[in-house]
């Protein structure tokens, strides 16, 4: 079993929770994996440790150029799967051994994502957003993946690259989803799960979540 990862964060000008978020990936005491840091490397000079890849961005180019910052963590990755996060996305305690129970079969895959108060985020939802059942098994080509946080294979990433023409805010993950959905492997991992280190926007709302009564 491929178990090795590649933990791929994004960030911007706001740093203030990357180490909140490096130190729940070091917390789960993972054998093989390696963190990988997309942005201007000046910002995070206090940010040490040999798990660590930085990869200078020069945010000057092309504003909120996070499509080409994530091509880049595949690029750069040395493991098999990728969990690709967004600098605000920490891992909860169950992560790792949720996946070792989960398994490897999937070209992308979603965990449960729970926002600061605890409630549902977007996570495993088709589109337009609608949550979709965690222990269900849905139409995958109705589906949607969140930009803010994923798991994807190495390989698959490589193959299948976000289109750089788009930036933040341009729908690149819609974009992404739509090409791919008709072909993918795409699962849900109810057994892993992340938290929002920073109040986001909810759509669809929390009180439209089947699985509201779960403890995650």
């Amino acid at each position: 079993m491929n178990n090795d990862w590649s933990f791929g964060i994004i960030y911007g000008s706001n740093v203030y929770f990357l180490p909140e978020v490096i130190k729940s990936i070091r917390d789960q005491k993972i054998p093989d994996y390696e963190i990988i840091l997309v942005g201007d490397s000046s910002l995070i000079t206090n940010i040490e440790g040999e798990d660590l890849l930085k990869i200078n961005f020069d945010e000057r180019i092309k504003q909120s150029w996070i499509t080409k910052k994530k091509n880049l963590i595949a690029q750069f990755s040395k493991k098999t799967n990728i969990s690709l996060h967004h600098d605000y996305v920490k891992l909860n305690p169950n992560w790792f051994s949720g996946f070792e129970s989960f398994g490897y079969d999937w070209d992308i895959c979603m965990t449960p994502i729970r926002d600061i108060n605890g409630l549902r985020f977007r996570d495993w939802v088709k589109w337009p957003p609608e949550f979709v059942d965690y222990y269900s098994n849905p139409d995958t080509s109705e589906m949607y993946v969140s930009g803010s946080y994923y798991c994807v294979k190495k390989n698959y990433a490589l193959i299948n690259p976000l289109d750089e023409k788009l930036c933040w805010g341009q729908g690149e993950d819609v974009e992404w989803s739509k090409r791919l959905r008709e072909t993918w492997n795409y699962k849900c991992n109810p057994k892993s799960s992340v938290k929002l280190c920073k109040p986001k926007q909810h759509h669809p709302q929390p009180e439209t979540d089947p699985n509201k009564e779960s403890i995650i």
